[in-house]
């Protein structure tokens, strides 16, 4: 498998795979970075369908979605702290 991966540009030039999808690797599990929140609030709509068009909107959905039971006044607090990034 290594091999392939190499030839696809997956594999750096130093060997190490460092792609934890491809390789199942403990140690590339470290190698990802998520997605930066810093400009979030000039980056809407927001999710890769748009579906949420403010980052309220995705605070509620993510409120819904993991059951956080967050207040109305929670979700304005960190839609606000999510635009100040």
């Amino acid at each position: 498998m290594k091999d392939d991966l190499s030839r696809n540009g997956l594999i750096p030039a130093g060997g190490r795979c460092c792609n934890w999808m491809a390789c199942r690797s403990a140690r590339d599990a470290r190698c990802f970075k998520g997605p930066i929140l810093r400009g979030l609030a000039g980056r809407g709509p927001y999710f890769h369908n748009g579906s949420a068009a403010t980052l309220l909107d995705a605070v509620h959905f993510y409120d819904m979605r993991f059951e956080l039971g967050l207040t109305d006044e929670q979700k304005a607090d960190l839609a606000a702290f999510l635009r100040t990034l």
